[in-house]
């Protein structure tokens, strides 16, 4: 193909083609002589095209330009200058043609195609829905279906106040599989899963909130309950304007998640009651409010209401007591040193495993054991770790276990540790704490709300030294009978007013008739 070029074009074409090509001619100048491979050539052909479309106002220019530099191209290489044509050709193609039919499709037939899926799927569910005659409807909103901390949170809410003649329905994405998730689900009396986490974009948010009112106006919800997911406080707006006294209520878990972050203030109209799961959540949420001049009356939506632990469940029991060591062929006199929760960056699995090898340098490793309970990302680097390190004689990893499993080792266990770099109020803490075992923690999040430091267990700074204090502290445990045994016998104490699972679900009980008799600002008349 040879094309001549037009004298009438502009000096500026001229200026722009000069400027794209540069690189180009560069790297195939270095193809050719070896210095770059055929892939790393392919990028920069990519690069030019795109470039190319950038700086051309028009089609004419971009074929001009193309056209010019395929001749250049044949010049040095025909071969290359053949492969360049072909792409020229269907760059052309998808410019000219594809684009505009692609845009046609997005905005004039897929629309009603995916909308007319949409109504087959919501007629389909609510078909399947259980209407609850009498008693109160509460929708919970939470991302999707995993083990973790905020779902056992709302589990607790669930399990209480069903026998209040509370309705839960649940609206999530599906998660996890496995038997606690399926204990989880039971709970509820409806439940509509979307097959997997929908994307943030206008057709998600579209399809989250036609579920949401759907289910609203089926269930004759009156409350939703949210659970740090993003799509229920988009939805947040149009639900309010189309039901206006359904009652929202939200649950922030930690002060560094995205419910509690500034970029999320925009929401507060929305919300009739915020639940903070501790103090320094609802101190921090105070400032922002006060930071970014938010109406005061807001101020009074937030409250605490800390996590509930079952005291009666978790207590020491005689009849757990080496269970777990029988299971997994532990001697009676091994001492259990417990890591239990997802093997996530946030929760420093792999920090776990430094502190044993710390430890086992320094303390006989002949009645010691440490355990890691749970599963994640994160396991196969604990794995290559504790390989590395040489210490699997001295080590077990349980994978995920239910909550039975969770109280048998914890009542073999003589100490736990938690490493986290960040987190909200810890279960596992409160759990463990309640069964009178100490518990050596990172000072992050809540956790100083319920450990005092060597009175009912111990706190160290999340990253300095965090090895070698964390280490240090559990070898006074291991070597003192009297630091143990104050340790351990004034866990559970600090924890039967302020974390009892019952003064949690009165708190809720509360919460939930209060809200719904109360008549709040909307959020225009709050502007």
């Amino acid at each position: 193909m040879i094309i001549k070029e037009n004298k009438s074009q502009t000096s500026t074409v001229i200026k722009q083609r000069e400027k794209i090509t540069k690189i180009l001619f560069a790297d195939i100048v270095r193809y050719r002589n070896g210095y770059l491979s055929l892939r790393q050539l392919k990028e920069t052909v990519l690069f030019f095209a795109v470039e190319l479309a950038k700086v051309t106002k028009n089609l004419k220019n971009y074929i001009y330009i193309f056209f010019l530099t395929i001749r250049d191209i044949y010049r040095l290489s025909p071969g290359l200058g053949l492969v360049l044509n072909g792409v020229m050709f269907y760059l052309i193609i998808r410019r000219t043609f594809l684009r505009p039919l692609f845009w046609i499709m997005k905005n004039f037939i897929l629309p009603p195609f995916l909308c007319g899926i949409r109504h087959v799927e919501l007629s389909r569910v609510r078909r399947s829905l259980k209407q609850s005659p009498d008693g109160i409807n509460v929708l919970c909103l939470i991302p999707k279906v995993v083990v973790g901390g905020s779902e056992k949170v709302m589990l607790d809410i669930v399990n209480g106040l069903k026998l209040h003649n509370y309705h839960f329905h649940l609206f999530a994405a599906q998660g996890e599989k496995n038997d606690w998730c399926l204990n989880f689900l039971k709970k509820f009396d409806n439940i509509v899963m979307l097959k997997e986490m929908l994307i943030y974009d206008q057709y998600a948010i579209e399809k989250y909130l036609d579920y949401l009112k759907s289910l609203i106006k089926t269930l004759n919800v009156e409350i939703i309950l949210i659970s740090n997911t993003l799509m229920a406080y988009t939805s947040l707006p149009q639900i309010k304007a189309e039901f206006p006294n359904i009652k929202i209520v939200d649950l922030l878990h930690a002060k560094h998640l995205l419910p509690a972050s500034d970029k999320m203030l925009w929401a507060v109209p929305y919300v009739d009651q915020r639940v903070c799961i501790s103090r320094e959540v609802k101190v921090n949420m105070e400032e922002k409010y006060r930071l970014n001049k938010i109406n005061e009356c807001y101020l009074q939506r937030l409250i605490v209401i800390y996590n509930g632990n079952d005291m009666t469940k978790f207590q020491r029991q005689n009849s757990l007591i080496e269970k777990f060591k029988a299971q997994y062929a532990i001697a009676k006199d091994i001492k259990i040193i417990s890591f239990i929760g997802r093997l996530h960056p946030e929760k420093r699995p792999s920090l776990f495993v430094d502190i044993a090898k710390h430890i086992l340098t320094r303390y006989s490793s002949n009645n010691i054991m440490f355990v890691m309970a749970g599963g994640g990302e994160e396991l196969q680097l604990v794995k290559e770790l504790i390989h590395t390190y040489g210490i699997e004689n001295n080590f077990i990893l349980t994978g995920m276990i239910n909550s039975d499993h969770v109280q048998e080792l914890l009542a073999d266990t003589y100490a736990l540790l938690i490493v986290s770099e960040r987190e909200g109020l810890p279960l596992i803490m409160v759990e463990a704490m309640s069964m009178n075992i100490p518990v050596i923690s990172t000072d992050v999040g809540a956790t100083r709300e319920v450990i005092t430091h060597g009175v009912n267990g111990f706190l160290v700074h999340s990253q300095d030294n965090i090895v070698e204090n964390v280490a240090s502290l559990l070898i006074q445990l291991l070597t003192s009978t009297e630091t143990y045994q104050r340790i351990s016998q004034n866990s559970r104490q600090a924890l039967l007013e302020k974390f009892s699972l019952e003064n949690m679900i009165n708190q809720y009980i509360e919460l939930f008739d209060s809200v719904r008799a109360s008549v709040g600002l909307t959020a225009m008349e709050s502007n």
